[in-house]
């Protein structure tokens, strides 16, 4: 492609200072970079619109400077500061020209660097209220909507610039695009802007200095795009996979016996502790079950403790059992039961053992009836085939880098409009 055309030279109406034209038959304003003066260069009396203002200054990108973007060869005619209606948050813009490829602008705010092109097409104004807009195939979402005050000028433009001029200005973005529209009471200028890497305008440009990026941009593609989604379908899928084969696996086998032991209580035994053997628990719900087969119009009461060998956490609970049948008028009755269960949640695997305590009603030592010779007592421990904690912690890490890469993704997005919405 070939590049930006010979400037012409001519000497400030007020300063004698040399103007450089470099867009000659298209600027109509123009900036004396000695003395300020914004000077008519439409006028071939070359008429002074503004003599010394004090918005002149110089360009963080040298005028006249010339680079290669997306092909194309551009040269720096134009400077802009801008400041929103605060004067807290200031922005450059550079006027960018092309004898065959027209005018560009090169914007820069907070760091983050746009090139946007004019729309030659109308968008009415009412539609500048709604959220979102739709514009060639992307939904762009409204982030800044305020006022864009002409602070600062250098170089020369193909428009009017005014000092103080004051419009608004309203950005809808779909990163790495931007749609600005800026409105004064004469007309719509409407402009679609690509994000540019800093680093590719330093190597293009060469700025005096370049601003850190210290928020993210407003149309600054998120590195998470296109990410976040995939990751959080793969975790959901291979939690699927995982539940899944759990819940095959605990069809198949629900339960097992991890300890079973019968026991005969006598009048010397029911005031003793009975420890049990050592046996291993998978971990997750444990199921105790209680019986006593030969319990007749009598209760039984059994404490018992679940206790780690390792550890000693334990675990306690206490079972009432009792069983009353007779006959009444003639007719029979019966209450209560011979047997009994209760589930302990969230057990950790390990090793365990029981610490029994039962008390039967007839063997007390205040029980007016004979006592009996022997009463059977079955205890069993089950717990799943399957262990729910090893379950968990793999739904814990299946769950882990996908919910990490949501929640950046998210913190990225959330940022953005903390930074730039108004």
């Amino acid at each position: 492609m070939s590049a930006p055309g010979k400037p012409r030279l001519f000497d400030c109406p007020v300063c004698g200072g040399t103007v450089t034209l470099r867009a000659a038959g298209h600027s109509l304003d123009a900036a004396c970079t000695f003395c300020g003066s914004l000077i008519d260069v439409s006028n071939e009396n070359l008429r002074v619109i503004i003599e010394a203002h004090d918005a002149a200054m110089k360009s963080p990108i040298a005028l006249g400077t010339r680079g290669r973007l997306h092909g194309i060869d551009w040269e720096v005619i134009g400077y802009v500061l801008k400041t929103e209606g605060s004067r807290t948050y200031r922005w450059d813009e550079y006027l960018l020209f092309n004898p065959w490829h027209g005018f560009r602008f090169l914007s820069q705010s907070g760091g983050h660097w746009s090139l946007s092109r004019l729309l030659k097409r109308d968008i009415k104004s009412t539609r500048l209220l709604d959220s979102t807009l739709a514009f060639e195939g992307e939904n762009y979402r409204r982030l800044i909507d305020g006022d864009a005050i002409v602070v600062a000028v250098a170089g020369e433009f193909y428009w009017r610039v005014t000092y103080q001029e004051q419009v608004r200005a309203i950005d809808y973005v779909a990163p790495p695009k931007m749609l600005s529209f800026e409105l004064n009471e004469n007309e719509i200028n409407v402009s679609l802007g690509d994000y540019l890497e800093p680093e590719l305008v330093r190597e293009v440009f060469k700025p005096k200095s370049m601003p850190a990026r210290t928020t993210v941009g407003a149309n600054q593609p998120s590195p998470y795009k296109g990410k976040a989604k995939p990751m959080a379908v793969i975790g959901a899928i291979a939690a699927s996979v995982l539940i899944m084969a759990s819940a095959v696996l605990w069809l198949l086998y629900p339960e097992r016996v991890a300890f079973q032991q019968r026991y005969v209580l006598t009048p010397a035994l029911a005031n003793q502790t009975i420890t049990t053997d050592p046996f291993a628990l998978n971990g997750g719900a444990v199921d105790i079950e209680v019986e006593t087969p030969g319990l007749n119009n009598d209760w039984v009461e059994v404490g018992i403790a679940l206790v780690e060998e390792n550890t000693d956490d334990s675990y306690s609970l206490v079972e009432a059992i009792e069983y009353y049948q007779g006959y009444d008028g003639g007719e029979y009755w019966s209450e209560g039961a011979t047997g009994t269960w209760s589930s302990l949640s969230s057990i950790p695997p390990g090793t365990y053992r029981l610490l029994i305590d039962a008390e039967v009603g007839s063997m007390a030592p205040s029980a007016a009836a004979p006592r009996p010779a022997a009463q059977e007592l079955h205890i069993a421990v089950r717990d799943s085939a399957a262990t729910y904690g090893t379950l968990v912690m793999a739904l814990l890490l299946l769950a882990l880098w996908p919910a990490w890469t949501v929640y950046r993704a998210l913190s990225f997005e959330w940022r953005r409009w903390r930074d730039n919405a108004g």
